[in-house]
């Protein structure tokens, strides 16, 4: 009996090892950057190789609104063997379809498909009643100019 439960918590173990590491963090500073037309977050992504031999990855986004854009790690991401690669990652959303925070998930996967390594993350902005009445301060600014 203890052999099988054994073995069982072996198997168990074994299923959690991936041959990859993902990690995810907001670049330190503002939380959020707006400009004219967008409301801005930046995050590092980090990805491990546990591998003996170089291997690639593609990134991909889940539960993410339209109209996100996604600056940086487009493409197969190549990582070296036993390697790790630190690059920035970018989200902008028009400042006219910002409704307020949210979560979405950044995932990494093998070409092929044999695995997954998923982080959720949120994208922060200002309160959206502030921005609109920025947005509407500005018409109204440049109605009475012209």
């Amino acid at each position: 009996m203890l052999l099988l439960i054994g073995a069982s918590v072996a198997g168990w173990a074994l299923s959690t090892i991936h041959p990859a590491n993902l990690g995810v963090t907001r670049i330190v500073g503002a939380p959020y950057i707006i400009s004219a037309d967008f409301v801005r977050n930046q995050f590092l992504v980090r990805i491990v190789n546990k591998q003996n031999g170089p291997a690639e990855f593609l990134l991909h986004l889940e539960h993410a609104p339209a109209g996100l854009r996604q600056t940086g790690l487009v493409g197969p991401i190549r990582v070296e063997a036993l390697g790790e690669i630190v690059q920035p990652l970018v989200f902008q959303q028009l400042r006219a379809d910002y409704h307020g925070p949210f979560l979405f998930t950044i995932g990494i996967a093998d070409p092929a498909g044999t695995f997954h390594l998923e982080r959720q993350v949120e994208f922060l902005g200002p309160d959206v009643r502030l921005l609109r009445e920025e947005e509407e301060e500005k018409k109204k600014h440049h109605e009475t100019r012209h």
